[in-house]
């Protein structure tokens, strides 16, 4: 038996990872001894599908496989894309001679300690004029930005972590390409404005490049960054390492296939390569385009459709089943996301000004929605009612007019629900940003709502807390605690700013003056705030454990940099509302769904900052091809995108673009190329997020949606629902 290889494209609801645990249940069955490789894209996934598959070996009565699964002694390794990577750097490690795991920078503590050292290394070369300058206009372009105090040596800190956070590969090319802005020709004016360096102040960006790159020699350390840079130049230029990993399994399942970004599938290149060349072995892909929505963390599904190209033996296959979604919601979706790319078509035709773009953009949306794609057939029973809805606010000339009739719909909207006892847990409000979460707040206010998810920096009298103690309070700040604080706490924060976080007090004595405070603000009716203080005392308890002589300005660092960015996963509470993101929401499911505003932009992209794309080598200048020359072979991609054909190139690379529709035609038409090819991945992006939505719900889905006062045009979601509501005429009693 030679080696399978099969796509399987699971729409919403289709039962995937159900359909996955089956799929490595049957290759453990047909044998025990062989390895499985399932790779998933978080570790909450990771472990639902090992649980699943538990279920499914004692649902088939399999209970010596199960047994040995919990035992460890089946050959199954479920692994985060993250994790594997850096499993396949320990992997190579040994063969290369290059620094082994127990080296590595892995805790946040070790390189805040990092971000210190260097930071005074540079403040004891302040001498010299060029870092002087360039540190002189980074610094006061922070304080206007930021419109508050800072510490200089903090600000030296911060620079230091933002820069650990970068690929080394994209900060190398970034200083290729500065050097060619400074050498150019003035004949490539028009690539230069094409290839823009991203917003670092060019000097300040040298000297802390060579200050790591010294630290990474000296000290024989490398950074977490590191680790994916050196595992894909591998695979650019050692492939056989990277093929050998595969001697420990004959199956590779990777789930969520579209969320795959280039860098990730160049490393996975050799490993696929080198099962579809051995006998008894599979490579399975899983996932769905229509929810590719992570463009901005550079997933592109194109590669999951596109698979086919690479391996002409892949087998296809669709799962046409939705075992989540009442027939009704089913039949609403399949009409609306069929009909959709006819609906755009004609749309299309009144915009004749920016007919090639739109048109590249259709022909994506009819590749990814066509029918066979979105067809689905519903497995759940009818047996209690449901329906899909759409209010249109028609007749609205002010902005408190708007709010008073979106107010008004919700309100009618739970009132509904309550009467066909959906309980609030079960009733979602989908939004696209999280400025609209604040404003759902403010439009049922007195409503118990629960955000899902909220960064700890949104605790207000956390992130006010931490602004006293960096020296950074405010106008706002000091509102806010002459309004809420009582005297105690600003007692117990001038304690914790002056003396109470002395880097020689015990860290269990520092630990307990920030419990203090949290104890004083629910004294002061603040328990709302109780979960997020929760969260963040846990991780500041193991924060001293780590580094038990750090004081306050340690502390500040690390909560600038990590802890107020610290998502917090709130548990649902049985009486309150949910609210979340839709990005937040794949995956999820609702007995009802509520969109509010179901009218961001469709044909809409805007490209306002450099972004990092690939670009075919064969379109650089001949400038800027002499400067990568001696590093060509480690920087550009092999593998060429299907989408790619049609220009040809001798491999891409990757860098900094800004691009319009106007880009100068002597760039041989490559800035119009790459900005058609960004326009259509925003305008799938904009339908995804729609299509994500309204196929969370089970019974009940509302969409609320302004008229469109232009007409005929479809650069919103609110004018094609404005000239297509007929759509919705049969879902609706």
């Amino acid at each position: 038996m030679g080696s399978v290889q099969q796509v399987l494209l699971a729409s919403a609801g289709a039962g995937k990872t159900q359909e996955l645990a089956k799929a490595v249940s049957t290759c453990l069955a047909q044998n025990p001894q062989v390895g499985v490789l399932a790779i998933t894209f978080t570790r909450n996934a990771a472990a639902e599908l090992r649980s699943r598959i538990l279920s499914h070996l004692l649902q088939t009565n399999q209970v010596h496989l199960a047994r040995q699964l919990l035992l460890g002694q089946l050959p199954l390794y479920t692994s985060t894309i993250d994790a594997f990577i850096r499993h396949l750097y320990l992997f190579v490690a040994p063969f290369l001679g290059i620094v082994a795991y127990s080296d590595l920078i892995v805790e946040e503590a070790e390189e805040l300690e990092v971000a210190r050292l260097l930071s005074r290394e540079l403040l004891a070369q302040l001498h010299k004029p060029q870092l002087f300058a360039a540190v002189q206009r980074q610094f006061e372009e922070a304080i206007t930005y930021t419109s508050r105090r800072l510490s200089l040596e903090r600000f030296l800190q911060r620079q230091v972590l933002q820069i650990l956070q970068v690929n080394p590969i994209r900060l190398f090319l970034q200083a290729c390409l500065s050097q060619w802005h400074r050498q150019a020709p003035s004949s490539e004016a028009a690539y230069k404005k094409l290839f823009v360096p991203l917003e670092t102040d060019e000097a300040l960006f040298d000297f802390l490049r060579l200050l790591l790159n010294t630290y990474r020699k000296t000290r024989r350390k490398l950074f977490l960054q590191d680790l994916q840079s050196i595992v894909l130049l591998i695979a650019r230029t050692h492939e056989e390492l990277l093929s050998e990993h595969t001697r420990f399994y004959n199956h590779l399942f990777i789930d969520e296939a579209q969320d795959t970004a280039l860098h990730q599938w160049e490393i996975l290149w050799p490993i696929l390569r080198e099962l579809t060349s051995r006998e008894d072995t599979s490579l399975t892909l899983i996932g769905d385009p229509k929810q590719s929505i992570y463009g901005w963390r550079e997933a592109d599904y194109r590669y999951l459709l596109g698979f086919g190209d690479f391996w002409r033996n892949a087998h296809y296959r669709t799962l046409e089943a939705n075992w989540r979604s009442h027939p009704t919601l089913v039949a609403f979706n399949n009409h609306l996301y069929t009909e959709l790319p006819k609906l755009l078509k004609q749309g299309i035709q009144a915009n004749k000004s920016r007919r090639p773009y739109y048109q590249a953009a259709l022909e994506a949306v009819e590749t990814l929605y066509a029918p066979e794609r979105v067809k689905q057939k519903p497995c759940r029973e009818a047996q209690k009612s449901a329906q899909v809805r759409l209010h249109v606010l028609e007749g609205i000339s002010s902005k408190a007019q708007e709010r008073q009739a979106r107010q008004q719909i919700l309100l009618n909207i739970l009132d509904f629900l309550r009467q066909e006892k959906v309980p609030p847990d079960q009733t979602a409000f989908l939004v696209r940003t999280n400025a609209q979460i604040e404003e759902i707040l403010d439009l049922l206010k007195g409503y118990p709502l629960q955000v899902a998810a909220q960064s700890l920096g949104q605790c207000p009298s956390l992130a006010v807390s931490f602004r006293v103690l960096q020296g950074e309070k405010g106008p706002v700040e000091e509102h806010y605690l002459n309004t809420t604080a009582t005297p105690q706490i600003h007692r117990q924060l001038e304690y914790l700013r002056t003396s109470g976080l002395e880097p020689s007090r015990p860290p269990l004595e520092k630990w307990w003056g920030f419990y203090e405070l949290f104890r004083l603000w629910q004294e002061a009716g603040h328990t709302a705030d109780r979960l997020f203080w929760s969260r963040f005392l846990s991780e500041l308890y193991l924060f001293w454990q780590q580094q038990p002589y750090e004081g306050l300005e340690a502390v500040c660092l690390w909560w600038e940099m990590r802890m107020r960015h610290l998502i917090l996963e709130l548990p649902p509470a049985p009486d309150a509302y949910p609210v979340l993101t839709i990005h937040r929401a794949k995956g999820l499911e609702w007995e009802a769904v509520i969109l509010p505003f179901a009218e961001w932009p469709l044909f809409s992209a805007r490209w306002d900052r450099p972004l990092w794309r690939r670009v075919p080598l064969a379109y650089l200048p001949d400038s800027l091809r002499q400067i990568l020359m001696p590093w060509q072979e480690l920087l550009r991609s092999q593998i060429s995108a299907p989408w790619q054909k049609s220009i040809g190139h001798e491999g891409t690379i990757e860098l900094p673009v800004k691009a319009s529709s106007q880009t100068d035609e002597a760039t041989c038409n490559l800035g119009p190329f790459l900005y058609e090819e960004f326009f259509t991945e925003r305008v799938v992006e904009n339908i995804n997020l729609h299509y994500v939505a309204t196929t969370r719900a089970r019974r009940f889905l509302f969409l609320i949606a302004k008229a469109d006062k232009r007409g005929g045009g479809i650069g919103y979601w609110q004018a094609f629902w404005t000239e297509n509501a007929k759509l919705l005429n049969s879902f609706s009693p």
